[in-house]
């Protein structure tokens, strides 16, 4: 099996935003269609550029989610590799983690904190 390296921070990390892309976009479906999260991860994500909730649950809607998502992805995994390479690999696990997590965080909250009012979520006591 052939494995290709690569010295280019820039493309590992969009490399390692896509992978989580994936793993994310299928915890998400998975999640949405057991009822655990009510509104799927790409209509928060379009929430952020369309103006109503039926605009962002639309295909046009999803693929601008999906694409918002890959993005954001894709800049999370370009900070994580520049962390690994300026604080190095011993512990690797417990800062992917960490960063993750804290990443993963700050995202929601932008994404959030900057969504159209008409596509938020009603909170559970207004349902």
């Amino acid at each position: 099996m052939i494995i290709l390296k690569t010295k280019d921070r820039m493309m590992l990390g969009v490399l390692a935003g896509g992978l989580a892309f994936i793993v994310q976009s299928m915890l998400d479906y998975v999640s949405y269609k057991q009822n655990i999260s009510k509104r799927p991860y790409w209509t928060t994500a379009a929430g952020v550029w369309v103006k109503s909730n039926r605009q962002a649950k639309k295909w046009n809607g999803q693929l601008l989610g999906a694409w918002m998502t890959f993005g954001l992805n894709s800049v999370n995994g370009i900070f994580m590799v520049w962390s690994f390479t300026k604080a190095g690999l011993n512990k690797w696990p417990i800062k992917g983690i960490v960063l993750g997590s804290l990443t993963g965080g700050i995202t929601n909250a932008l994404l959030s904190g900057f969504a159209n009012p008409k596509t938020v979520t009603a909170p559970y006591h207004m349902l």
